[in-house]
């Protein structure tokens, strides 16, 4: 597993209008995806490039953090996408964090790219760590519900 870092509010090239990233956002979340503005600079196009099922992406949107959890390869967005300004996407699964970091995940605000795209993280054994615990243990409470109902 990689860990990846993205930015995904206000990745139009006119971004006063950040209901116009809402909507990419709300856009991305409901169609599990993470998408990349086709205005993004060549090294997050690249970054894009090397994601892989399995690897995980922490994001800030809308005053949470969230994980992305790939689930597919990067593609070239379709017209549907084109409308949220997204030229390219992934797929992917959510987590919702929260809206505070943990402190133990060593995590900061400073890893996220401050122009829009994708990027790798920097590497840390706690950031991983947690990443990977979050990520196990959201998917056997979800499997422990599935069996109680």
């Amino acid at each position: 597993m990689q860990i990846f870092v993205a930015n995904l509010n206000n990745n139009l090239a006119d971004s006063s209008n950040n209901s116009e990233a809402k909507d990419r956002c709300s856009f991305c979340f409901e169609n599990s995806i993470l998408g990349i503005s086709s205005k993004a600079n060549e090294n997050s196009l690249n970054t894009l490039g090397k994601v892989q099922p399995g690897d995980c992406v922490w994001l800030h949107a809308n005053g949470f953090y969230y994980i992305a959890l790939i689930t597919g390869t990067p593609a070239a967005a379709s017209e549907s996408c084109k409308e949220y300004d997204i030229g390219y996407y992934v797929g992917c699964k959510y987590y919702l964090i929260g809206s505070e970091i943990p402190p133990q995940s060593d995590f900061s605000d400073s890893m996220l790219p401050s122009d829009p795209g994708i990027a790798e993280a920097p590497y840390s054994k706690e950031l991983f760590d947690f990443t990977e615990k979050f990520i196990s243990q959201f998917n056997q409470n979800h499997t422990e519900k599935k069996k109680s109902n």
